[in-house]
């Protein structure tokens, strides 16, 4: 490689590189934005809040980010597929399915001024015509809590009142860090996938060492409960991560940016997701006794 285009490369390269490495958070307290870059030509542009703002909504989450990459990669198919995003955060999932081709992905979270933000982030990625925000707690489907209208005019509640509102896909990324979630998101799912032999669920999970590996067996012991069967699950590691990204980059810029892609997303002391891949188990027809 001549020494310019080298030089090209190396700015080219630092100037991603300084990008991705905001802090999520600056000294007045207002959240920042971070592109992700997922390749020369893939990147989503996130404004993050603070967590004053948004508790813990306020940032994109690790197995965000990580699910995001399996989009993008076409792990997880969306291609002209509508889709349903649980606890979408900052919006990095649905707006990464949007630029995969998703026909529409409707995110949901319970966060008010986190969904005001996810509005703004589909905007600033030109997602508005194939995204769209809604509130949704998950209480009103698993406890049957009554839905709560607000004066908030900028984000209306998702409706579960029309039974055929149905979906192919459900997206959740980061969803089960909490006792209450193995109880809460296996109702959910079972109330939104559809009928089709090929509807599946998709989640990705941080498995947090051993802290919560009692909350995760809950939660797909739930996911069976609910007549979820499990088709496919892999635990990831930054190594494991690293080995299958760089092999699918011939450029060595590309290469370099899943090395940064990767600082961003396996951080802390035992950085290790779940990746799960669930179908709904057929239920065997009834036929009236003769």
């Amino acid at each position: 490689m001549e020494l310019d285009a080298l030089v090209e490369k190396i700015s080219e390269l630092t100037s991603i590189i300084a990008r991705m490495s905001g802090d999520a958070e600056t000294k007045d307290g207002e959240g920042a934005t971070i592109s992700w870059v997922y390749g020369k030509d893939l990147l989503v542009t996130i404004k993050e809040l603070s967590f004053q703002e948004a508790s813990f909504g306020w940032q994109t989450w690790s197995g965000g980010a990580l699910f995001a990459y399996l989009i993008s990669i076409g792990k997880i198919p969306v291609k002209n597929e509508t889709i349903l995003e649980l606890g979408c955060g900052t919006g990095i999932v649905g707006i990464m399915a949007c630029k995969m081709g998703a026909k529409h992905v409707y995110m949901t979270d319970y966060h008010h001024r986190v969904l005001e933000s996810t509005i703004q982030n589909i905007k600033s990625n030109n997602c508005e015509s194939s995204a769209s925000a809604h509130s949704l707690d998950w209480t009103w489907i698993a406890e049957g809590s009554p839905i709560q209208h607000t004066a908030n005019k900028v984000v209306e509640p998702f409706d579960i009142s029309e039974e055929r509102i149905k979906f192919d896909v459900i997206l959740g990324a980061d969803i089960c860090y909490d006792p209450i979630h193995g109880k809460l998101v296996p109702p959910v799912c079972e109330r939104f996938i559809s009928d089709s032999p090929n509807a599946k669920v998709y989640f990705v999970t941080g498995l947090r060492r051993e802290k919560f590996a009692q909350d995760i067996s809950f939660f797909e012991n739930q996911m069976e409960v609910f007549g979820f069967r499990l088709d496919y699950s892999e635990d990831i590691s930054m190594d494991q991560f690293l080995e299958s990204s760089v092999q699918l980059k011939s450029d060595l810029l590309e290469k370099r940016m899943m090395e940064g892609l990767a600082k961003s997303i396996f951080k802390g002391a035992d950085p290790r997701f779940r990746f799960y891949v669930y179908s709904r188990v057929p239920v065997e027809p009834k036929f009236p006794s003769k």
